[in-house]
């Protein structure tokens, strides 16, 4: 029964990633629930991105050993756990714990079924996996919204009903999910291949900081020119509303675009949008042309990898590996710029990732012997 299947990861990939999307939001909460400083909070980021790419490592070399049902739902079950002893914890160093089991499970959950959407191949795949993130785009936009609304009242309700949901969804893609995800190398794949699948690989890691170091620090920088709060807030979940157009178009149209120009044209658009982020008084117009600019480098990129290696098992897990650390490095990194320079640059200081992703996808895309023309 593939839909429910397919719907299953997709409604689990819209959770993930509203959750952990949400970390953000529940930083005020920690630090008055434990009576801690923010830099003392503010440890949840790495720990969730360590437990991230050990989840990724662990998936990618079990993928293709374990039934696949198992290797898609299991995950859920350290999700659910670890978001109920949020709920329970008495005290930070027990949170973290959760927080690192939830960075785990979602990672492990996510590649195995990422997976399973691109097993089919071909243009499918390329229509799936696009989904598939655009559920994570919405989810993102409507859980830190949620969970703003009800953390102060009745956040412990909600981590309880989350979980219970979670576990409903895991068990649908259970029972629905059949046989193994091989891995069948392509013997006709030589160092020209694997030389352009590890430049779009590096030029994924970079744009992913640049993603990742946005959403992270754009409500600093409103807040530091007089923004409340709230309207700050409100500028990540207007990136994330234009991210989510953006792929929502690109599903449309997957069957007929060009994986390798389009990667590389996305890659280019946010440098403009990045310029008049920095020079518009209207801040929110900026950070909605950024928004839509980012849409489609990460599926495009993850879809053109996937041509390039059908039938790898692991090659989903490899692409996390790269895109979690990327996200462990270029925000803190671009915290330490930002805390010299000022939060008033930062527009400016994503384009430096941003121009290092051009570099590699451009030479990637030289590289590459494949044309990947319209409906192939």
């Amino acid at each position: 029964m593939e839909p429910l299947s397919l719907r299953a990861v997709v409604t689990m990939t819209a959770m993930f990633g509203g959750f952990v999307s949400s970390y953000g939001v529940m930083v005020p909460f920690f630090v008055k629930r434990y009576e801690i400083s923010i830099a003392t909070v503010s440890s949840l980021f790495a720990i969730a991105g360590f437990g991230a790419l050990a989840g990724v490592l662990v998936s990618t070399f079990l993928v293709d050993k374990i039934p696949a049902r198992f290797a898609g739902s299991l995950g859920t079950l350290g999700i659910a756990g670890g978001v109920i002893i949020i709920s329970l914890a008495s005290n930070w160093q027990l949170t973290l714990i959760a927080i690192w089991v939830i960075g785990f499970s979602n990672s492990f959950t996510q590649v195995a079924s990422s997976q399973y959407l691109t097993s089919v191949g071909g243009v499918r795949a390329s229509r799936r996996i696009n989904f598939n993130n655009t559920a994570f785009a919405l989810g993102s936009i409507v859980f830190p919204l949620l969970i703003g609304s009800l953390i102060n009242r009745y956040f412990d309700l909600f981590l309880y009903t989350f979980s219970v949901v979670i576990l409903i969804v895991g068990l649908t893609y259970f029972r629905n999910v059949s046989g193994y995800l091989t891995h069948v190398p392509n013997p006709n794949r030589n160092t020209r291949d694997r030389v352009t699948v590890l430049l779009i690989l590096l030029g994924l890691t970079t744009y992913v900081g640049t993603e990742i170091s946005a959403t992270g620090w754009i409500p600093t920088m409103l807040e530091d020119q007089g923004f409340s709060s709230s309207s700050a807030s409100l500028g990540t979940t207007i990136f994330f509303i234009f991210l989510f157009l953006g792929r929502l178009i690109l599903i449309r149209f997957i069957h007929m675009v060009n994986l390798r120009r389009l990667t590389l044209q996305s890659a280019y658009s946010i440098l403009p949008a990045l310029l008049l982020f920095q020079l518009l008084e209207w801040h929110y117009l900026g950070i909605a042309l950024l928004g839509i600019s980012c849409a489609v480098v990460f599926p495009t990129g993850m879809s053109w990898i996937i041509r390039l290696v059908p039938g790898n098992a692991r090659i989903v897990g490899i692409i996390f590996a790269f895109s979690v650390t990327g996200a462990l490095v270029f925000p803190s990194i671009t915290g330490l710029v930002i805390s010299k320079v000022g939060s008033e640059y930062l527009p400016l200081v994503l384009m430096v990732p941003t121009i290092v992703s051009i570099l590699f996808f451009s030479l990637a895309v030289r590289n590459s012997r494949e044309k990947f023309l319209t409906r192939t």
